[in-house]
This record gives structure tokens, sequence and C-alpha cells, in this order.
């Protein structure tokens, strides 16, 4: 779903969140969003620096860029390398 504002629910993302494997994605995302708010507007502020006119024109938003961001790191330090 490009585009769209949601988490992306991984194992390394409920291993960062220290939820179990089993967890309703509702609970993961609640997870999720609460852990992000700690740094969304840092998030937030470096991703509407690196968005240019080509990905706002298809649909592409800070907002978006900044959650994908989060991932990434849920999947870096709740994964293979923790």
């Amino acid at each position: 779903m490009l585009g769209a504002c949601v988490p992306i629910c991984s194992s390394e993302g409920k291993a960062f969140l220290r939820l179990s494997g089993m967890v309703s994605y509702a609970d993961y995302s609640a997870a999720w969003l609460a852990a992000f708010k700690e740094h969304q507007i840092e998030y937030e502020a470096h991703a509407q620096r690196l968005i240019g006119q080509a990905e706002s024109t298809r649909g592409l938003s800070h907002i978006w860029l900044a959650m994908r961001g989060f991932d990434v790191k849920l999947m870096a330090v709740g994964g293979p390398m923790r």
C-alpha cells in the first residue's frame, strides 16, 4: 500500500516493542504509534526536507516517509542485529 500512513507490522517491530508474536495488528499499531510519538517531530522534520515535488505528485507525504523511517529503525534494532 504505497503511500498509506500505517505502520508496517513486522516480527522485528514486535521484538523492538516487546510484543508477543501473536499480537493483533490493532494492538501492534497502538504500541507502534505510542513509540513513534516520542520521535515524531524529529522524524517528520527530516522527512519534510527530503520529500520533493515528484514524490508529492505521486501522493507520498513527509508523514509517510517519517513513518517508514521509524519502521526501518524498529526493523534494524529489533531484528537480527540486536
